[in-house]
């Protein structure tokens, strides 16, 4: 019989949690958009399935956050590695917190018009999925430039990790100028 594989390390699920965090936080503002251009049809379904995928993604980024500390060990190994190390631990800090503020105002515009039927409505509500919006595209830019540098550090790991070239291959990378 055999023996199914192992789960891959801690340090192993922090590219496939982000790897699923990117693809919901960025498909969120579909729905909202589904929203405002889809006026005939009730928008709070659109709204709330914004809402449970910005919150979903939201997690993954604090999931995958959870695991940074597995690096903090390889951050001796060189000057560059440790220089990308930390600011892409500060990206993801950032990332972390304007998520997380993202998720608590698109709450706040799904589930505040119902506690305010009864008082007046604050001018243009309709409005504020759209400004939400503009909100949103700047955390997107905080994303990608968190995943950019994730992928620098990802390329600093392996070089720091990769046995060193054969010297023909050195001689081969050397004659063709890189």
């Amino acid at each position: 019989m055999a023996a199914l594989p192992s789960l891959p390390g801690w340090q192993a699920l922090h590219p496939i949690v982000m790897h699923i965090a990117i693809p919901v936080l960025v498909l969120a503002p579909l729905f909202i958009v589904l929203a405002v251009v889809w006026r005939k049809a009730p928008s709070l379904p659109f709204l709330r399935t914004a809402l449970a995928l910005v919150a979903a993604g939201t997690i993954f980024l604090y999931v995958a956050g959870g695991n940074a500390s597995a690096l903090e060990g390889l951050s001796n190994t060189s000057l560059r590695l440790r220089v990308v190390l930390n600011e892409h631990v500060q990206l993801a800090g950032l990332t972390r917190t304007t998520f997380t503020g993202l998720t608590v105002i698109l709450a706040a515009i799904v589930f505040a018009p119902r506690r305010l039927r009864n008082r007046p409505v604050w001018p243009a509500p309709a409005a504020l999925p759209v400004v939400y919006l503009l909100l949103y595209a700047a955390g997107i830019v905080i994303l990608a430039h968190t995943a950019r540098q994730g992928a620098q550090l990802s390329q600093a790991l392996d070089a720091a990790v990769s046995p060193p070239a054969s010297p023909h291959i050195a001689q081969v990378r050397a004659s063709n100028g890189h």
